[in-house]
């Protein structure tokens, strides 16, 4: 029995938001495609520094067209997908969460990340989906 797998051609793995200092601000990451995946979606919040009083929260949204308009469709803006979403506070200094979902049906997925308070948080986020097998 062979218990290998083969994450590189079996796994898609964008990066959602690079690692980056926010304070009070919403930044959204690009769109990504995710066609060839399931509808299971992995987030991985990676969390450094979170400033007393900081707060906020990681989501992940979705869109058929990455909210852009051609001659055959109108733009999809983007919208949350249902239960796909963490809140942190400012406890949560140093720390990696994760949560999945299974209920993306959209094309393209981006991470979005609002934070509150007037100090900065340390934040990266990654996701991922398995792959349709060819």
């Amino acid at each position: 029995m062979n218990d290998k797998v083969d994450l590189k051609n079996h796994l898609k793995t964008p990066m959602g938001i690079p690692s980056q200092s926010i304070t009070g601000a919403t930044v959204d990451g690009t769109g990504v495609n995710m066609q060839d995946t399931g509808s299971e979606i992995r987030c991985v919040i990676n969390l450094g520094s979170v400033g007393s009083g900081a707060g906020g929260t990681v989501k992940l949204q979705e869109s058929a067209n990455n909210n852009t308009a051609d001659e055959f469709a109108v733009a999809d803006a983007y919208a949350d997908i249902t239960g796909a979403s963490h809140t942190f506070v400012d406890t949560a200094d140093n720390t990696v969460v994760t949560f999945t979902s299974n209920r993306r049906s959209e094309k393209f997925v981006r991470a979005t990340v609002t934070t509150t308070g007037g100090t900065a948080v340390l934040i990266g986020v990654t996701f991922d989906a398995i792959k349709h097998k060819m």
